[in-house]
């Protein structure tokens, strides 16, 4: 069954190479994301300490935090599809409110009216500890709006510099890599997405582009796994 699973991706990965496309994330990540999902379902119910079984979802340890606005711009500016968005939104919640400054901004880095309604819908779920500095927001807001824009090297430049005041953080990686690829840069794209992966060994939609750009350079080995 999992070996199917891989046959599928690869096949779908090849027939968007052939169809010449470029943005691949609306594909590829979600791909990524429902063969994680199913290979946890195949795994069976978690045990719980009373011998009962619960799901994944009920497991503390993998419960998903509300979104964060920095997280939210990451995840537009590393080309996440607006459907993906928003059911991490309408699962997730919101650590912020989404202000009409917010929504426009999104627009501006490529939110489409669904996810701008979506945003404005949204509840206000958690306030994180850590919540992201106002400069680091403003950052991130203007790389993803640059990366709408084309302006790739604008972006790998706000980036970084967000990078190096906060170097653990597996989103500022996965956007990092999505300007390296607009740019054909396969080497820097995959050391970005492997660095997300190596913090967030789950993070599906890293995982789907790293396969993506393995594929691109004509490394099947490596594109299998990545998927994986």
């Amino acid at each position: 069954m999992y070996a199917l699973r891989l046959f599928f991706l690869s096949s779908l990965i090849a027939l968007t190479l052939q169809l010449g496309l470029t943005q691949n994330s609306e594909s590829l990540g979600d791909v990524a994301r429902r063969m994680r999902q199913s290979k946890e379902q195949d795994a069976g119910p978690v045990p719980a300490a009373n011998g009962s079984s619960q799901g994944a979802e009920s497991n503390p340890k993998s419960a998903a935090k509300p979104v964060s606005v920095l997280q939210l711009f990451a995840w537009i500016a590393g080309g996440m599809s607006n459907d993906y968005l928003m059911k991490q939104v309408r699962g997730q919640g919101l650590s912020f409110t989404a202000s009409d400054e917010v929504i426009e901004n999104a627009r501006s880095a490529g939110a489409d009216s669904d996810l701008a309604n979506e945003l404005k819908g949204a509840s206000q779920t958690a306030v994180t500890a850590n919540s992201p500095e106002a400069d680091a927001v403003r950052g991130m807001v203007q790389a993803a709006i640059a990366i709408k824009r084309g302006e790739y090297r604008g972006a790998q430049h706000q980036i970084r510099t967000l990078l190096r005041a906060d170097s653990q953080n597996p989103d500022l990686y996965f956007a990092l890599g999505n300007t390296y690829q607009q740019m054909q840069d396969w080497d820097n794209a995959g050391e970005a997405y492997t660095r997300a992966i190596q913090l967030e060994p789950d993070f599906a939609y890293a995982n789907g582009q790293l396969s993506f750009m393995y594929y691109k350079i004509g490394d099947t080995r490596g594109a299998r796994s990545a998927a994986r």
